[in-house]
């Protein structure tokens, strides 16, 4: 017994594919690292710009550097944060000379600088960020 072919079975496939996500470095490539925090009373361990999480005995600093720092729970953020709040790319830090700017990255939950909810806001020394339940400060060290 000998089946038709049907008009479908020859047509071809075209599949558009959502590559905003996609890595922009090559394959293999390592990703960024992450920057090295610092644990320490309440005041940053010097001069420099830095986003400050408090925990219960002392404050995290986390320098800032002249690129982006992405903020996340993706494995590659430079900044992950295990909070069930924040998407996998939540926001990020971008440096300028003038004062870095913080930007949202998609997070779902959204990007908060002092209580007001933000697409991309110039940070100052003092402001409290929150992405999902965390609470960040950025600090300028003296």
């Amino acid at each position: 017994m000998r089946v038709p072919a049907s008009p479908q079975m020859n047509a071809a496939v075209s599949v558009k594919a959502d590559v905003s996500d996609a890595p922009t470095e090559p394959l293999g490539a390592t990703p960024p690292s992450a920057p090295h925090a610092v644990a320490s009373s309440r005041r940053p361990p010097g001069p420099g710009r830095f986003l400050a999480k408090d925990g219960p005995q002392a404050t995290e600093f986390v320098p800032l550097g002249r690129g982006v720092l992405h903020i996340g729970r993706a494995h590659d953020a430079q900044l992950r944060l295990d909070d069930s709040w924040v998407s996998r790319r939540h926001a990020m830090i971008v440096h300028r000379l003038s004062a870095p700017r913080v930007i949202d990255d998609r997070g779902l939950n959204g990007t908060w600088v002092n209580g007001r909810r933000v697409s991309d806001a110039e940070l100052h020394d003092g402001d409290v960020i929150v992405v999902g339940q965390t609470v960040l400060r950025y600090v300028e060290g003296r």
